[in-house]
């Protein structure tokens, strides 16, 4: 009697150790399956029963069945028996629990989903309707070079012979046009004219219309040198802002280096022809005995210090 007693202790006990083990690893299964974060069950006492046997993918239940009927009594397969009904049961509340606790997770995955199938069906679509739009742009694309293969070295060869006429046509105007730049007054554009002009001209001067057509240019320009020279002979071009430098630079760009020394020299004797002057009319205007000393020197400061500045930095800008 305690023989059978300790047998169905023991009994139990294993049962018990066996149910406890077995749900717990499924719990983990479960667990980490669905992502819960508990943490890891405590150490066990190991049992004679090889460790999560129907954990196992070799698992054979008719052996194992057979392997309980040979080793254990029948206390003991019932108590295992009902062990098992409890793990099952307990199992199947844990599995409903979870999925009770993920179910709007399991939901929104779904919604996902058919979304995306019917995103990428639409997408699908799309791309063949734009494959064939390609298709139909790659044929004509290949049909128009196919057509034009022929005249492309024709139209080609046009548009170079198109190009050349418009040269030739600025080049055959040129001598007008300078004329007219000269006779409005338009120095800067008459020199631009004859400077983007002359390099052209003297490589083709063996040409003999392009020759002659230079040599116009440079009677217009050599008028246009001449009057720009001149012109430093007038003071009031002291007065005009920056015309001393700009008509210097002029020179520059049409004469050679006698004629830059020229225009330079010109640009300083109007500087000090027009300072002169201006000292002049105030010593003229503050001849006057009764005005103070003092007063008629800071006032011939002040008319004499803004110009020789001014004309001080267009000189500057000569060099």
């Amino acid at each position: 009697m305690s023989a059978s007693s300790d047998d169905s202790l023991g009994g139990s006990d294993d049962g018990g150790l066996d149910n406890l083990e077995t749900s717990e690893r499924s719990r983990d299964l479960l667990s980490s399956f669905y992502g819960s974060m508990a943490p890891p069950p405590a150490d066990e006492p190991e049992d004679d029963e090889p460790a999560a046997p129907l954990d196992r993918t070799d698992f054979d239940a008719d052996a194992y069945v057979r392997d309980l009927l040979k080793t254990r009594p029948l206390d003991r397969l019932l108590e295992h028996d009902d062990g098992l009904r409890r793990e099952v049961k307990t199992l199947g509340s844990d599995l409903q629990s979870l999925v009770y606790e993920n179910y709007s997770k399991f939901i929104g995955a779904t919604d996902t989903i058919r979304d995306m199938k019917e995103n990428v069906g639409a997408m699908e679509a799309e791309v063949a309707k734009l494959s064939a739009t390609m298709a139909d742009v790659d044929a004509r694309s290949a049909r128009v070079n196919s057509s034009l293969a022929a005249k492309r070295a024709q139209i080609d060869k046009l548009v170079r012979a198109r190009r050349l006429l418009k040269r030739l046509e600025f080049l055959f105007e040129l001598p007008r046009k300078l004329g007219d730049a000269v006779a409005a007054g338009d120095l800067d554009r008459a020199v631009a004219l004859y400077v983007a002009a002359d390099g052209v001209l003297s490589k083709y001067g063996h040409v003999a219309s392009l020759r002659d057509i230079h040599a116009d240019a440079r009677r217009v320009v050599g008028g246009l040198k001449t009057t720009i020279l001149e012109g430093f002979d007038e003071n009031s071009l002291a007065k005009e802002g920056e015309h001393l430098a700009a008509r210097a630079r002029l020179v520059a760009k049409i004469g050679d280096e006698r004629d830059v020394e020229r225009a330079t020299s010109g640009a300083v004797a109007c500087a000090g022809r027009f300072l002169r002057n201006v000292l002049e009319e105030q010593r003229i205007a503050l001849a006057d005995a009764k005005t103070p000393l003092q007063a008629r020197v800071t006032a011939l400061a002040d008319a004499f210090a803004a110009p020789r500045e001014r004309l001080l930095k267009q000189l500057a800008a000569l060099d």
